[in-house]
């Protein structure tokens, strides 16, 4: 019984585990998309001023 609710806890935390990595990834996917709108835009402005 012991070893059943152990083995089930055991499962959850994995799966949260696995729910926190996609999380994770999905940030970090969404942070360099950020960054390249920060860059695209820095460039467009600096290339504004140059006309």
């Amino acid at each position: 019984m012991v070893t059943d609710i152990a083995e089930r806890l055991n499962l959850q935390m994995s799966a949260d585990r696995e729910q926190q990595k996609k999380e994770l990834r999905q940030c970090k996917q969404r942070v360099s998309e950020i960054e390249n709108l920060y860059a695209k835009l820095y460039e467009d402005l600096t290339a504004s001023r140059k006309n």
